[in-house]
């Protein structure tokens, strides 16, 4: 096999290639005893592709609040598989009634950074309320009238909108909310790349974003905030308040879901989880608020659905506010894949099938440029192509690439040996030359383009920077983990080369790659490597970073 040399050239990596694309590796279940299959299932469950326990109603649509009914193939009503779920009792609806708690009044009684409540933990495959003609009026908590208006926002299509009249939350003054969405374009990467900052500042402005979505934003910014980090008992759990004071809106006392299943609580449900992973540091938790914005995204916004990313090439206002709900729709799909491809690097968890099949769909968020200033790329990008070279490739999704790749390796590592690691180790090899020959000229990793990208991290516009430093840190570890498992001459020169790559990032990105999980990135990665050399740079990379 070839060697390629480590120091040629910027751009080269200690790696040898083909030419075909790697493609997603098969699922690894659990060996375990049979499951008895119910012979039908209920029409919500048998639509959404969901396990149902064949109860009347079945656990999903009664914690939805959803019609529960079964029918036969020619659509005529037949009696449930099974009798009533043991937990509801024989009548559901007279026990719904009874035991439903009040909504809280003041603050919602879940958890803080790092403690679960029961109740939540035990909800998280619940669904979402639906709309009110979809709903079992008998077994439901009658949900009260919305107060104001309805108007259409540059986000997306109408909502209800708070009326002015209506008591803001007292964490919501003026100054706290222009400091913290400052903070949250400046420092909050990834979670800042699901909203489109023109458009979501236009519509504060006009109070026309709901307050659970700017206290989801207020709670990620909260541990950058001087003056609320030093109030906290940690600086990251500065924004809790806020977390704890949007759950009390988005949830009742039950962690059932009273916003409505649009765009804007996606949004914050993604926000809300990576508060929770950031203040925690709980980066292998199951994500259920992420569950439940992805049930948002697939059943209610239509994510899989090609149809709803057309838009013609002459567009006006109308056509461009519904482009950008549709980019940031993506987008949330793609963050929630992001960190779950993170959490699968650290568990060796293999991505549901269901995520695979979506992935395959789903386009991936267009660059930067194009979603910032709302024009038209050059077509879309999906994730079992490579990239096209050109200066409208995505940022977002060449991160999402080698993700990816990398979690794809660190599962065949984990569950693999013998031929078949070596297998997946050629594998990884030929999909990372591919994706490093894909990208652009202005993509890859040189001084020069480092230090145009570290020009924008003086702005707020910095999302495609910091994909860019993020995706030239996962190269050289996933290129280093490669050549670790194959063994060989190449591994001294690889780790001169990872450790040449990594301190020219973390040296030009300074202070602020503490204020990322670039950072946690690293520690994490090193320091489960059991070698001195590698110990070592940790250590004085961690000092190059908080000096």
């Amino acid at each position: 096999m070839t060697q390629m040399s480590l120091m040629s050239s910027p751009t080269s990596s200690p790696i040898n290639a083909s030419s075909t694309v790697n493609e997603p590796s098969g699922v690894a279940f659990v060996k375990g005893g049979k499951r008895k299959r119910l012979s039908k299932a209920c029409d919500a469950c048998h639509k959404s592709k969901r396990r149902c326990d064949g109860t009347a109603p079945c656990s999903n649509c009664y914690f939805a609040s959803k019609e529960c009914t079964y029918t036969d193939s020619a659509g005529r009503p037949v009696p449930a598989p099974r009798n009533a779920h043991p937990a509801l009792g024989a009548d559901p609806a007279a026990t719904d009634r009874a035991a439903r708690p009040q909504a809280p009044s003041g603050s919602y009684r879940t958890h803080v950074a790092g403690r679960s409540d029961p109740t939540i933990e035990a909800s998280t495959s619940r669904g979402v309320r639906r709309p009110a003609e979809a709903e079992n009026t008998i077994s439901k908590r009658p949900r009260p009238e919305p107060l104001g208006v309805t108007i259409t926002n540059p986000l997306g299509s109408a909502s209800p909108v708070e009326s002015p009249s209506s008591p803001p939350s007292p964490l919501l003054d003026p100054a706290t909310t222009h400091e913290l969405t400052n903070l949250f374009f400046t420092h909050c990467n990834p979670a800042r790349l699901i909203i489109h900052k023109p458009a979501f500042s236009a519509a504060l402005a006009h109070e026309q974003i709901p307050s659970y979505l700017v206290l989801a934003v207020c709670a990620n910014a909260a541990p950058h905030s001087k003056e609320l980090g030093a109030k906290a008992q940690m600086p990251r759990l500065a924004g809790v308040q806020f977390f704890q004071a949007a759950v009390s809106i988005m949830f009742d006392s039950s962690f059932r879901l009273l916003a409505e299943p649009n765009l804007y609580t996606a949004q914050a449900l993604c926000l809300l989880e990576m508060h929770e992973v950031a203040a925690s540091h709980a980066w292998t938790k199951h994500y259920r608020y992420f569950d439940l914005a992805l049930q948002i995204l697939e059943e209610s916004l239509d994510i899989a659905n090609p149809d709803q990313d057309q838009r013609s090439p002459a567009s006006g206002p109308a056509d461009r506010s519904r482009s950008i709900q549709r980019e940031c729709t993506r987008r949330c799909f793609w963050l929630i894949q992001l960190m779950s491809w993170i959490n699968g690097i650290y568990t060796f968890r293999a991505m549901r099938p269901r995520c695979v099949e979506l992935m395959r769909q789903v386009r991936l968020p267009c660059d930067e440029t194009s979603f910032e200033l709302a024009v038209e790329n050059q077509g879309p990008e999906f994730m079992h192509t490579p990239g096209p070279r050109t200066k409208y490739a995505s940022q977002f999704g060449h991160l999402c690439r080698v993700l990816s790749m990398y979690q794809t390796f660190e599962t065949a590592l984990a569950n693999k040996e013998g031929a078949e690691l070596q297998y997946a180790v050629a594998e990884g090899k030929r999909a990372v030359d591919i994706w490093t020959n894909s990208l652009p000229d202005h993509l890859r990793f040189t001084e020069e383009n480092l230090d145009k990208q570290l020009e924008m991290f003086e702005t707020s516009s910095n999302t495609g920077a910091w994909c860019f430093c993020f995706m030239h840190v996962l190269h050289p570890c996933l290129v280093l983990s490669l050549v670790e498992t194959e063994g060989g001459s190449q591994r001294e020169e690889s780790i001169d080369w990872v450790r040449n790559q990594l301190k020219l990032i973390f040296a030009a990105i300074g202070h602020r790659a503490k204020n990322t999980i670039l950072c946690a990135w690293l520690c994490s990665y090193v320091t489960g490597r059991l070698t001195d050399e590698l110990l070592l740079f940790s250590s004085g990379l961690c000092a190059l970073v908080i000096q």
